[in-house]
């Protein structure tokens, strides 16, 4: 049973939004910010990389009223982004904001929404967030760039998730994480087949790694220095999927 009010009509309808977001982490965004809502953790929330919003709509069914969503994309200006390869860029021609727009307003309000067609290294501005969802660009300087950018900016009991922490195509992504980690700037307390979720400190990792066990369904499997949970989910199809999450014990800091 998914935990925010509007998710369901979301799950329902989200297979006409062209993107990649797999049920597991659907899942564990509404958990996640479910739960800072009952916690009353408040806080606005950040995306790098928005696409056409498949992950930024459900985001949106976590704000309150006075929160918004900072949705940050290159969109068509992708298209003269020299650093990035051109194979990296083909996919995103023609991409355009008020596609997302149009998408976005079918299920909420314009006045939550704050979009920045830039790249995310020109943020400014940027409020204390409570959920960071992180999906642009995947070379090493970018993803280094914008995991400093969001550590300094989360508040108390923030949650960064990171997109393709172990894609080998581009290993960048996980060089920029592990340096990270290293550096005590995130705190990893669950991992999805796609997504990395960390805090940013000590205290918050391991809330959040006590929290995912209480997810409907969960067994828990306990090892040393991490824990395997074991969820059978359910989002918008008649099918149970059944998902691994490696959640950190909370011990400690590394990986």
């Amino acid at each position: 049973m998914l935990k925010l009010e509007t998710a369901a009509r979301y799950a329902r309808a989200s297979a006409q939004i062209p993107g990649f977001f797999y049920p597991a982490d659907f899942m564990l965004f509404d958990f996640i910010l479910g739960h800072q809502l009952d916690g009353g953790v408040a806080g606005d929330m950040l995306e790098i990389g928005v696409y056409l919003g498949k992950s930024a709509i459900l985001m949106g069914c976590g704000l309150r009223p006075d929160e918004r969503l900072i949705a940050c994309d290159l969109f068509e200006k992708v298209m003269s982004q020299e650093d990035i390869p051109i194979q990296d860029r083909e996919p995103y021609d023609g991409l355009d904001v008020a596609a997302f727009r149009r998408n976005w307003e079918q299920f909420h309000s314009r006045r939550q929404l704050d979009i920045r067609i830039c790249d995310s290294a020109q943020l400014t501005d940027l409020p204390p967030l409570r959920f960071v969802h992180i999906d642009g660009g995947h070379s090493y300087q970018r993803a280094r760039g914008d995991i400093k950018l969001v550590a300094k900016h989360a508040g108390q009991r923030g949650v960064i998730s990171l997109d393709d922490y172990r894609i080998t195509e581009k290993p960048g992504v996980a060089t920029a994480i592990a340096e990270a980690v290293a550096a005590g700037e995130l705190f990893p307390f669950c991992a999805s087949d796609m997504k990395l979720y960390a805090a940013t400190n000590n205290d918050d990792q391991a809330h959040w790694a006590a929290v995912l066990k209480t997810m409907p369904g969960a067994g828990v499997s306990t090892f040393p220095d991490y824990d395997v949970v074991t969820v059978a989910m359910q989002v918008s199809q008649p099918v149970v999927f059944a998902n691994l999450l490696f959640c950190m014990s909370g011990r400690r800091g590394d990986v």
